[in-house]
């Protein structure tokens, strides 16, 4: 029985219509109907919501087509376990550098080896695959678009980061020079003397540290925005240092 055939089985033994399983899985009902006549193949991410809606394990998913020889090891299983202790942000994160990392190699499969270096262990865990803001933060002002354009970039690890962005501006030197990428933490808030990235007006972004009266630059050449200059002032997250 294919995978199509085995969604298809599940949902009937919970007695569910393809509209409710499309609802609770958040799709279309056109979309549950093309995964079980086989038209269209779920992401990895809607399958897990599928597993998790009629209760189902890959297993039984694809118990007709295992190769018995297949194993899982110890570290696999422990990934497993770390990934399901994660919050809905953290998933997201690990599902977009999976699927990166999977086109990656998909791409290189058809590239000749020639000779393989191998790289110190220590210098691959000391780096991390980030969200990439693309656009950048102003050190001057510029525009952020609603739908955020996003790639990832390694660089080494940083606690606490969510995602990188580019200054972009000479409003923060000496502390951050033009082109300079830092580490940013997703908060809601910050406390007097944070640097920060804040979107004023829902729609220009800038790199500032927080003070009592306004956004201050760190470039003297530059006054300090007041309260009064603008309508609406939003926290992106606090900006933990440099790449």
């Amino acid at each position: 029985m294919s995978l199509n055939d085995r969604i298809k089985e599940a949902r009937l033994s919970k007695n569910l219509t393809q509209e409710q399983l499309a609802v609770l899985i958040g799709v279309a009902k056109t979309t549950v109907t093309g995964y079980e006549k086989g038209t269209s193949q779920p992401s990895i991410e809607t399958l897990a919501k599928i597993m998790e809606a009629l209760e189902i394990d890959a297993n039984y998913l694809w118990q007709d087509e295992t190769d018995f020889n297949f194993t899982v090891s110890y570290k696999e299983m422990n990934s497993i376990k770390k990934y399901r202790t994660l919050d809905d942000h953290g998933k997201e994160l690990v599902t977009l550098v999976l699927d990166k990392e999977c086109e990656r190699v998909t791409d290189n499969k058809n590239v000749t080896i020639i000779q393989e270096e191998k790289t110190p262990y220590k210098s691959i865990t000391s780096l991390c695959m980030y969200p990439y803001v693309l656009g950048g933060a102003s050190a001057g002002a510029t525009s952020f678009m609603t739908d955020i354009d996003i790639e990832t970039v390694k660089a080494p690890l940083c606690p606490g980061a969510d995602f990188i962005i580019q200054v972009s501006g000479d409003s923060m030197e000496p502390t951050f020079y033009d082109g300079d990428k830092v580490y940013v933490k997703k908060m809601t808030s910050l406390d007097i003397g944070d640097v920060g990235i804040f979107m004023i007006n829902g729609s220009e972004v800038y790199i500032k540290e927080l003070g009592k009266n306004g956004l201050i630059s760190h470039n003297q050449k530059y006054k300090t925005i007041k309260p009064t200059e603008f309508k609406e002032i939003q926290v992106i997250g606090k900006v933990l240092g440099k790449v």
